[in-house]
């Protein structure tokens, strides 16, 4: 499999709820192919591989479309079913990953290896699938727009909107590392940063009053009911 810019077809970027990826091969036709739909409910996108020896190993990338259906499509017995999110342009994806039981040890770590440039890989049980890429392939759209908000209330202060697109970006880059390796919860972090008194609680009980938890939470169950619903259709 050959990785491009860090991220499998990361040229043509992905779609959290649909399949965005044009067809990519080198000259001998063995690294990727995948087949794309804008309609992930009613195509099993896929692609097939040669990492090892043995019969093809198919991927998919089909929002809702579980491993019994993907098994008996591509009439394959080795399947690995995959949900990434955007930043795996950028080699720092979230990739959601689970494959069926005939599927070989020696096939899924020369998958991984083959991916681990695209960012992390996180084996989830299929049944939390739908969960998972609420928040991990949904979570981007909502992160950018709440770089946007800060942004704009950066120029509602006296910030050009470049220079608070620039501050804010830098300042999720960091707070997303020190939430990897700190170890405290994102409670505890905030309340590191709340100091009594200070500029910083000011802004969060506005965002209490507004219960801004609750609309991001509300957020998360809503692209989850509508991952089921594409499960469904």
């Amino acid at each position: 499999m050959k990785i491009i810019n860090g991220g499998v077809c990361a040229a043509q970027g992905f779609k959290a709820n649909g399949i965005h990826c044009g067809i990519r091969k080198n000259k001998t036709k063995k690294d990727l192919a995948l087949i794309y739909s804008e309609v992930p409910a009613t195509a099993a996108a896929v692609y097939t591989t040669n990492l090892v020896k043995g019969a093809p190993l198919y991927v998919s990338m089909a929002a809702g479309v579980p491993l019994a259906i993907l098994t008996e499509t591509v009439r394959s017995e080795k399947v690995i079913r995959i949900m990434p999110n955007t930043p795996v342009a950028v080699g720092q994806g979230m990739i959601l990953y689970c494959y069926n039981a005939l599927t070989t040890k020696e096939q899924t770590d020369a998958f991984l290896h083959a991916m681990a440039h695209a960012g992390r890989l996180e084996l989830l049980a299929e049944d939390l699938f739908d969960a998972g890429t609420s928040v991990s392939g949904c979570g981007p759209a909502f992160a950018y727009l709440f770089a946007d908000a800060l942004a704009k209330g950066g120029e509602d202060c006296g910030l050009s909107y470049g220079q608070g697109t620039a501050l804010a970006s830098q300042m999720l880059l960091g707070a997303a590392l020190m939430l990897q390796e700190d170890g405290r919860s994102p409670d505890a972090l905030r309340e590191a940063v709340c100091s009594k008194g200070g500029s910083t609680i000011e802004g969060v009980k506005v965002m209490w009053e507004k219960d801004l938890a609750g609309i991001i939470r509300d957020a998360v169950k809503a692209s989850y009911k509508r991952n089921q619903e594409l499960g469904k259709s």
